[in-house]
């Protein structure tokens, strides 16, 4: 052991708020602000054999928050001895009784340690006393796999800070930045940025504008390039997209975000991918803080999205057009739930429950399919209209309008023939072509 010094001044304003109360019982002069350590290339076989004494006596973790509360060390020296306490701790309690992390889920600060925890790959312990929980939180921290048993949903890889955002005063008064990091999940090939508002001990709400730059920062090298992303915002059941990389304007704004003290945001930066001429981002199951965790496999077809997914629940996707999918659970055919935020954007929701796989090892196995995308057309002979070609809004029609000139018309003027109109259609609109576009059409590529 050697002698570090000691001062207050390390921990602004701390003299007025219990300095001579952490160091001791009765009031001491400053120079007899003295503490005893192990130097810093001890200190991990310092803590080492203090945990494994602690185990041989029946200890099966511990709590080492506050047992290094070395900010009071002076100086450089200190400041060494002080990372060298921390990290021999956390190592010296890593080695000794497994990475584990524990939080309370009940009654305060519940959900922002919860989601710091499922961000995090090793187990998590709960301290909360007996009948004492916040089941709403607990809920979204597990899941029930398809054989049966309830684990936790967490990422297997740590978030880590935002390299662009990293040295933002983030714990100020006032109003100002929250603490963000983010995850990658490889399975689903998405990322999570999360936020917290912990400013002046949650006493002021924090503000962000998050910019595209954030978003590429975030992604790093697992970028899809020449892919447009779907940004949805877990906690306001919001969504915005993100353009592909090319022509990007990094310093543009993308979004504005509030968040009160204790809260958190959790984003979900999903692919869209091509299936026929529909475009679909998995998000996995928002209602869980990492539901991305719940993906095991993504394949993408020609005409069908394939996911793999480890548990049961709700599982979520943004689709351009939810008219036009059909969605298969384990090769059976299931009805979905869907909101239309957007012309071009939809969440759609599929309940998971009950819904098993013979092989386990795989878990339940989700299909999305494109429906069928061929063109409901006649060519009866309209009012003033003659050899025109019509075909069905509930086809997308704006697909087609570069490929020749169209009008809308009331629908009780379409003598309708040939397949139906899909449904559901919101707008009962036709458009109409020129016969001489019907080659280019018919051999067209499927939009």
């Amino acid at each position: 052991m050697r002698p570090f010094k000691l001062s207050a001044d390390c921990v602004p304003e701390v003299k007025d708020d219990g300095f001579e109360y952490n160091q001791s019982l009765y009031p001491l002069d400053e120079k007899d602000h003295i503490w005893w350590l192990p130097p810093k290339e001890l200190a991990y076989q310092f803590w080492k054999d203090y945990f494994a004494f602690c185990a041989d006596a029946g200890i099966s973790f511990a709590k080492i928050d506050d047992q290094s509360f070395s900010s009071f060390l002076a100086g450089v020296e200190g400041a060494e001895e002080a990372f060298a306490l921390w990290d021999g701790m956390t190592r010296a309690a890593d080695d000794v009784f497994g990475v584990g992390r524990l939080f309370i889920a009940w009654p305060i600060w519940a959900e922002y340690h919860a989601v710091l925890r499922a961000f995090f790959p090793g187990p998590v312990l709960l301290s909360d006393k007996a009948g004492e929980h916040d089941l709403r939180v607990i809920h979204k921290l597990i899941a029930k796999t398809t054989t049966g048993r309830y684990e936790l949903v967490k990422s297997h890889q740590p978030a880590e800070p935002l390299s662009s955002r990293i040295w933002e005063p983030s714990l100020d008064s006032g109003i100002g930045p929250a603490i963000k990091a983010g995850s990658y999940f490889p399975a689903a090939h998405s990322s999570s940025l999360v936020m917290w508002s912990s400013r002046d001990g949650a006493a002021s709400p924090s503000t962000d504008v998050l910019l595209p730059s954030d978003f590429l920062d975030l992604l790093g090298a697992h970028i899809l390039e020449s892919t447009k992303y779907a940004l949805w915002f877990s906690e306001m059941q919001k969504m915005i997209t993100f353009p592909d990389t090319s022509g990007l304007r990094p310093a543009i704004p993308l979004a504005e975000i509030t968040l009160q003290p204790e809260g958190h945001e959790i984003i979900v930066v999903a692919p869209f991918h091509k299936v026929g001429d529909i475009e679909i981002a998995p998000l996995g199951l928002p209602n869980k803080y990492t539901g991305l965790a719940a993906i095991a496999d993504t394949k993408v077809g020609d005409e069908a999205l394939d996911l793999s997914i480890l548990f049961e629940g709700k599982l979520g996707f943004i689709v351009t057009d939810s008219s036009r999918i059909k969605v298969s659970v384990n090769c059976q055919q299931v009805a979905f739930s869907s909101t239309v935020l957007s012309p071009s954007a939809t969440p759609v929701v599929v309940d998971l429950i009950n819904h098993y796989t013979l092989d386990l090892n795989i878990g339940l196995l989700i299909t999305v399919t494109a429906v069928d995308c061929g063109l409901d057309w006649n060519q009866t002979e309209l009012p003033g209209r003659n050899n025109w070609l019509a075909i069905s809004s509930g086809h997308n029609v704006s697909h087609y309008r570069s490929v020749g000139s169209y009008i809308n018309i009331p629908d009780d003027e379409v003598f309708r023939q040939g397949r139906p109109r899909p449904a559901p259609v919101t707008e009962r609109l036709w458009a109409y072509f020129e016969t001489t576009t019907v080659d280019k059409l018919i051999n067209r590529p499927t939009p």
